[in-house]
């Protein structure tokens, strides 16, 4: 008979794949600088200054270098823990399977581009506005349709219907629009 399993051995709870990984721990160790190491006033000036303020790029703020790197930068910048929470499950869900498919490095480019775009998106969707857009979910969203593509092609593999991804969309849209 085969080899004798070990009970004693067991799997990690999370099975993350690395850079999914270190895309977590990163937007973890944002998060805990900025809820435990900065007081709130500090905290205010940095989500004004790292995040992506639309505003900034259609002269309704004197514009200042630092801008140009706001469309990476309010990636790393959470709302609190929960929104955290949000991102950081779905990060998990998504990401692994994605970077299985195309690899460590496709994935971070990958999500750094949707996350640019996303960015832009805003920025033609609010040109005057003076919020600062923080957090990943642009670059989920992404994520969210790489996942799409990925189960489209293996139903289409197997001769399976893909009709059936209908009640994944609508559920994160409804995700999506209701979290704000």
């Amino acid at each position: 008979s085969g080899p004798a399993i070990n009970p004693a051995v067991k799997k990690p709870f999370f099975n993350l794949p690395p850079m999914t990984k270190g895309m977590l721990l990163t937007l973890i160790a944002v998060q805990f600088l900025l809820s435990f190491a900065v007081d709130p006033a500090m905290r205010f000036d940095l989500y004004n200054r790292f995040g992506f303020v639309p505003a900034a790029f259609t002269g309704g703020v004197p514009f200042t270098p630092l801008v140009l790197v706001t469309p990476l930068t309010y990636m790393l910048l959470h709302g609190g823990w929960m929104h955290l929470a949000m991102n950081g499950l779905m990060l998990m869900a998504f990401g692994a399977g994605v970077e299985r498919w195309i690899g460590a490095r496709r994935l971070l480019v990958f999500c750094v581009l949707c996350g640019i775009i996303s960015a832009f998106v805003q920025l033609a969707l609010g040109p005057r506005s003076l919020e600062p857009v923080i957090g990943a979910s642009g670059a989920l969203s992404g994520l969210f349709a790489a996942v799409l593509v990925m189960l489209n092609q293996m139903r289409s593999r197997a001769g399976m219907a893909t009709a059936r991804m209908l009640p994944l969309v609508i559920v994160w849209v409804l995700i999506t629009v209701g979290s704000g």
